[in-house]
């Protein structure tokens, strides 16, 4: 089973390098996402890219907050395709408690869409890392690192209180059918 995460992460990152660009991506919010992280350096949450920099009140602070460690932009990149990497890893461990056969994480990993969205710096990988997160704990029945992992869901993307709602809905569904 070890062998098996192991040789995906390695294959999965092998690709992922070999489709690696370091060339900003000029579709999504990828610049406001950076900018948003280099307000955060500064102590303030705030639209530097405008004129007189209003308050920022589009997107959940929790990727911008997670970038802001990052130096430049490529460090961006690589950070977001670790949490990638992370998502890969998690999603191999949901998919054992859900008795799912194994090439199903296999499709996953190698999913067109997804290997494209792991080198864009755009919340969709952290989002679904900590979907696949609050899912597993779920399964796993520790509820509050599940709630946890759902609130950072939100965070990363206000989508996320729908994730919140459903994990909401199953564990009072768990409680009672616990007795």
């Amino acid at each position: 089973m070890k062998r098996n995460i192991i040789f995906l992460l390695v294959m999965v990152s092998l690709l992922g390098f070999m489709l690696f660009s370091f060339i900003p991506f000029d579709g999504g919010d990828n610049l406001q996402y950076f900018f948003l992280s280099r307000s955060i350096q500064q102590g303030e949450y705030r639209n530097i890219w405008l004129p007189e920099s209003p308050l920022h009140t589009n997107y959940p602070p929790l990727f911008p907050l997670l970038l802001a460690v990052c130096p430049n932009y490529l460090c961006c990149k690589f950070l977001v395709f670790g949490l990638f990497l992370l998502t890969v890893f998690f999603a191999y461990r949901l998919f054992g408690e859900l008795n799912l056969p194994r090439y199903t994480v296999l499709l996953f990993a190698l999913s067109p869409l997804l290997l494209q969205y792991s080198h864009w710096v755009l919340s969709e990988m952290p989002y679904l890392l900590f979907s696949i997160l609050a899912l597993l704990c779920f399964y796993r029945r520790k509820w509050g690192l599940m709630f946890l992992f759902g609130v950072c869901a939100y965070f990363t993307r206000s989508i996320g209180i729908s994730l919140m709602v459903g994990l909401m809905f199953g564990y009072l569904i768990q409680r009672r059918d616990d007795g």
